[in-house]
């Protein structure tokens, strides 16, 4: 279920949903300027597009009552759920003013707009990654491993992960932040061993704020 909030900040168009991150994924997103807090009615390892499905054991995860799903970005598998995650997507078309055709400095921009959000809630020493791709081994499987351009870092922790999905008409950036970072809720439902030990190794930044709130003041920082 979508709602469209009936704000419009300089072109923006502001949608709150409430569903499952399955249902969410499939959704082809109309191409205009536009925010989405995703608000997952249930847990889910959500694994990027090209990535091997045999890393996460998906009996398991369903008996645990965690979904496995394919986003259509790329990177490593993220983890959603209603109470720790908060789940904003990013739209612009190509002929936004933001469109940028170099796909390794196309997020630097939202990127910097998370920062001044974040800077509201009192996270510290904030920066954007803007180096080449940094890609350990296990960033194949767990997306907050590695870190990308356009990525927000708190004291060198990332905070923020973004994923893109790009196409003829636009872009559709997927950032993800933690407002309770607990890799031991789902560690164990990686096949690896290294995978397991170097995920639950991993230092988050985490945001205490309310989903909500932080649309707004995404939006606003936008607009």
């Amino acid at each position: 279920m979508s709602s469209d909030l009936g704000l419009n900040l300089d072109g923006w168009v502001v949608n709150d949903y409430v569903g499952t991150a399955r249902q969410f994924h499939a959704s082809d997103l109309e191409w205009r300027r536009s925010l989405w807090l995703c608000r997952p009615t249930d847990a889910a390892i959500v694994l990027g597009s090209a990535q091997d499905e045999l890393d996460v054991d998906t009996e398991r995860a369903h008996r645990e009552k965690i979904d496995v799903v394919r986003r259509r970005s790329g990177g490593g598998a993220v983890y959603l759920d209603p109470d720790s995650s908060v789940w904003i997507d990013v739209v612009i078309t190509r002929k936004d003013a933001h469109w940028v055709d170099d796909v390794s400095t196309s997020a630097l921009w939202l990127g910097q707009v998370w920062c001044e959000v974040l800077r509201r809630y009192g996270v510290p020493d904030l920066e954007v990654f803007s180096a080449p791709m940094l890609k350990p081994a296990a960033s194949r499987s767990v997306c907050f491993a590695g870190m990308a351009s356009g990525e927000v870092l708190s004291a060198g922790r990332k905070v923020i992960g973004i994923s893109q999905r790009r196409n003829r008409d636009g872009a559709r950036f997927q950032c993800v932040m933690y407002r309770q970072w607990r890799p031991k809720k789902y560690a164990h439902l990686f096949v690896s061993q290294e995978i397991q030990d170097a995920l639950c190794s991993l230092e988050v930044a985490e945001v205490h704020c309310e989903p909500g709130d932080v649309l707004m003041a995404l939006a606003r920082q936008l607009g």
